[in-house]
Order: structure tokens, then C-alpha cells, then sequence
């Protein structure tokens, strides 16, 4: 079975995010460290077709380490430009019944006496890649009865499988994973296929019951405009190959 919204004038729009839940089931398998094709559990609850966002957002983003030599080799270099201060205050802490100082503090006082600091050389070094993340938002009007309707049956599925199943009284079962997809009606105008997306966990959504900027509330509690954003990322990391999936 499928919800799609709107219910009414479906041949005036011309593509539509599918979304399916799915039972979680992990990619990771034994042998092969990282399948390449995603695998999905049994599907959950009803298909959700919807009109196509106001707004697609992907976020492509990579984890850098900031890497830098050690503050023994900087200090080492610094003592060869300006040796004679550095060892009068080495002799100073000694003089002065203190145990022998890191180059560190040392380095922070000649610092701040001479108003000059050491190099660190410093660069960024890649790390890893980031989990894609996938923002989808709407700005929904109902037309109708079936819209209203339709609409919370879908953000009700929606909230129910971003959270886990209660396991037992001490373990929770981990929430839905999800297949998105644009679909695209048969007469539509053809081209590149932007928007491929891997399997994705519903991380966060919101729900605006006053969009529009007004409190239109209808009679039995009906809200006349929605704003619902959705917030998934992929559960497996790219690389420059899966980039050709989108």
C-alpha cells in the first residue's frame, strides 16, 4: 500500500520522493568489510509518495586532522636562532630548586618576553569521509479533506519509524532505515538523473503545524499549511568511486 500527497491534481506535478522504512539490517558483512550494493530488510508500513520538495539538499563533507611536529622539535629549532635566552631561563628554573621545565613552558615564557611565537607547521590531514546527509523540506498547503488527512498519516508513519522498537525493558531495537528515490511522471521532460541516494536513517525531522508564518488552525484541529523537514544520512561512508551514484 502507498500514501501519496496531495490526493487531488496528481497530473499537474511532475516528480515525486518516494520514501519506503525498512527493517535495519547492517551492511558490514564478515569476509567483505563493506558491501557495495545496499542491502535492505523487509519493507515497513505503507510506501509515502510525496510532490517533490521546496527544498534538496546534499551535504558532502570529509574529517581533517590538524597534524603538526611536536613542540620538542620547534623549541629544538628555536634555541638554535636564539640558544642563550632559552638557557638562562633553564638555568633560572634550576637555580630556583624547580624541577627541569618542559620545553613548553619554556617556550611560553620566551614567547611572551620576546613577543614572538614558534612555527608550529602545521597542516590538515585527511581523515575520513563524512556520512552524506540529505535535507529535504516542504512547504505544504491542504486543498482538501483527503490532504489533511493523507498528510498526518504520513508524518505519523514518518515519526513512528525514526525512533527504535522497544526490545525489552533494557534494549531498544534500532530505528527504520529508509529507501528514497525521485520517481518522475512518463511524460516528464528527460535529463540527467541528479538525485541517487544510498540507504539513509531518518537522523531528525521537524514539523512546523503554523507554516506559511500563520496559525491557521482549522475547525477540529486541522492545520491549513505545514513545513516538514527531513534530515537522513547514508549509513555507509563514500569514496570517489560511489560518487557516480550522484
Amino acid at each position: 500500500m502507498s500514501l501519496t500527497f496531495p490526493t487531488v491534481n496528481q497530473d499537474e506535478i511532475g516528480s515525486w520522493i518516494q520514501l519506503t522504512a525498512h527493517e535495519p539490517v547492517a551492511n558490514i558483512d564478515g569476509e567483505d568489510a563493506m558491501m557495495d550494493d545496499d542491502t535492505f530488510g523487509s519493507a515497513l508500513g505503507n510506501t509515502i509518495n510525496i510532490q517533490a520538495p521546496n527544498q534538496i539538499i546534499l551535504g558532502d563533507s570529509h574529517n581533517y586532522n590538524s597534524m603538526q611536529l611536536k613542540a620538542l622539535l620547534g623549541g629544538m629549532a628555536a634555541w638554535e636562532a636564539e640558544g642563550q635566552v632559552l638557557k638562562d631561563l633553564i638555568d633560572a628554573a634550576k637555580a630556583a630548586g624547580s624541577d627541569f621545565p618542559v620545553i613548553g613552558d619554556v617556550m611560553q615564557t620566551f614567547n611572551y618576553m620576546d613577543q614572538k611565537a614558534v612555527n608550529p607547521r602545521e597542516e590538515l590531514v585527511f581523515a575520513k569521509p563524512n556520512f552524506r546527509a540529505i535535507t529535504l523540506s516542504w512547504e505544504l498547503a491542504m486543498q482538501e479533506v483527503s490532504d489533511s488527512t493523507t498528510l498526518k498519516q504520513m508524518i505519523e508513519q514518518l515519526r513512528k519509524y525514526s525512533y527504535p522498537e522497544l526490545a525489552s525493558s533494557f534494549m531498544y531495537k534500532a530505528p527504520a532505515q529508509w529507501r528514497l528515490a525521485v520517481v518522475s511522471r512518463a511524460d516528464s521532460d528527460g535529463g540527467p538523473q541528479y538525485f541517487q541516494f544510498g540507504k539513509c536513517i531518518l537522523e531528525s525531522m521537524s514539523t512546523n503545524y503554523t507554516g506559511a508564518g500563520l496559525s491557521a488552525i482549522t475547525k477540529g484541529g486541522t492545520p491549513a499549511f505545514i513545513n516538514l523537514e527531513l534530515n537522513f544520512k547514508e549509513v555507509k561512508l563514500r569514496n570517489q568511486s560511489s560518487t557516480v551514484l550522484n
